[in-house]
């Protein structure tokens, strides 16, 4: 990763140099190879960098041939090399081979429509001299983070809150509407966050200040479709497919490669492909607790590696541990965070640091692949429905089909009661909000 951030003045006042080395201070952490600021006309940038691709001239901010468009840029463009291709034949000249000049010149080619291109994951911002515009992007699924503070006489951004504070014009309140969110789902919804007037850019978004006048527009949304017709072997192969090409495009690095491997189907798959593909040995890692239990899957991670033929590595932390970080999570964070894992996942990073610089890993798997037990209920509701009203809901399940895992959600009645003492057959808005909330929204408003 890197830390990025940068100020604009809407009314044209020069930004503080001091100012940019202070924020970008706050956060070197993400970017100890390299530091660089730009500063120009009321806009002022800084970037942090962590060296991946052309560790010898990717120096950020960097620019196009003529110094007229400058780029900030946190992230990595898996796809950069065809892109590269494409606008060399278009006439544009590159003196790095990093995927941030592609960034530049892509801009300079199809203005905002250039995230239209990107395969990656990103955070970025690029401003224009010749329009005397700001560009600001975030990825589509929102992998890289990107906040911002705007008022009538600055927008300030950052990869990290803390960053944002140094400003002065920055005042820092607690968001009441965004603990309520926290404390009913875990996590804050839509642009809010705990810190008032603090917001994030939401993934698939773009923030752009055009004539002194700024607008966020959205560029992507996930879309689905009418697949009937699809069986389950079609699906196997897509899926095979899309796994195998998304590990191969992440290969690409000019620095040693690592996997996480958490003993789950999700790590496990990726580092099975990755292993395969690398001419080199794997190096992979793990962390759990030392209490052991549930907390304990070092068997399977270890089956998993002894398989895949990596080198593996292994952190157990403790109670210990757990109260001499503590203090340091809650610092990088900026944010609370409700589960568990930060802290084996926090331990797990570290022991990759020591190791090599980019690590492959299985999160949003269970997003996407239905692996908590309230997508499970769903499946049952779905199930119950094709059962009680026949082949007319066109569900393609029923409960014989589901029958093995039933006695799973025994573990989880709570969960089952709160789901199944309202409307299964109401909104589906409303039954998903059932299985996800964590406290009384009513008394939260109305305390």
């Amino acid at each position: 990763m890197c830390g990025i951030g940068g100020v604009y003045s809407f009314d044209g006042e020069p930004v503080n140099k001091n100012l940019l080395v202070e924020m970008a201070g706050l956060i070197r952490y993400r970017g100890p190879d390299d530091q660089g600021f730009y500063l120009n006309n009321g806009v002022g940038f800084f970037h942090n960098r962590l060296s991946i691709i052309d560790l010898e001239t990717g120096h950020q901010p960097l620019s196009n041939e003529n110094n007229t468009i400058w780029i900030v840029f946190n992230g990595e463009i898996y796809n950069y090399p065809e892109l590269r291709d494409d606008l060399v034949r278009r006439g544009h000249a590159f003196h790095t081979h990093t995927d941030t000049e592609v960034l530049v010149h892509l801009f300079e080619e199809y203005g905002v429509k250039c995230l239209d291109y990107l395969n990656g994951m990103f955070a970025f911002a690029v401003w224009d001299e010749r329009e005397q515009s700001l560009f600001l992007a975030r990825d589509r699924i929102g992998i890289k983070p990107l906040y911002y503070y705007q008022d009538d006489r600055v927008l300030v951004f950052a990869s990290e809150i803390k960053s944002l504070m140094v400003h002065p014009q920055v005042k820092i309140a607690l968001n009441y509407e965004g603990l309520m969110y926290y404390l009913t789902f875990q996590y804050t919804l839509n642009d809010k966050t705990l810190f008032k007037n603090i917001k994030k850019l939401m993934p698939g978004h773009y923030l752009t200040i055009v004539n002194k006048r700024m607008a966020v527009r959205q560029y992507w949304e996930i879309t689905t479709g009418d697949y009937q017709d699809r069986t389950v072997d079609d699906w196997a192969e897509e899926l095979k497919a899309a796994v195998h090409d998304s590990v191969r495009l992440r290969l690409r690095s000019d620095v040693p490669l690592g996997a996480h491997l958490s003993g789950g189907v999700d790590s496990g798959s990726l580092v099975s492909v990755a292993s395969g593909m690398l001419s080199g040995q794997l190096k992979t890692f793990s962390a759990g607790f030392e209490e052991g239990g549930v907390f304990y899957d070092f068997d399977y991670c270890q089956i998993t590696a002894a398989a895949a033929g990596t080198q593996h590595f292994e952190s157990l932390p403790g109670a210990d541990d757990f109260k001499e970080m503590l203090p340091l999570l809650a610092w990088h964070m900026d944010e609370p965070a409700a589960a568990e894992g930060i802290f084996p996942q926090y331990c797990v990073s570290r022991l990759a640091a020591s190791q090599v610089k980019v690590v492959l890993g299985g999160q949003g798997g269970d997003e996407i692949f239905g692996g908590y037990t309230r997508y499970y209920l769903l499946y049952l509701e779905a199930a119950l429905k094709q059962d009680i009203f026949g082949k007319d809901c066109n569900l393609g399940m029923n409960l014989k089909d589901l029958s093995p895992g039933l006695n799973q959600l025994n573990k989880y009645q709570p969960l089952m009661n709160s789901y199944f003492a309202g409307n299964i057959f109401g909104e589906s808005e409303e039954r998903y909000f059932r299985l996800i909330k964590r406290s009384n929204v009513d008394e939260l408003i109305n305390p």
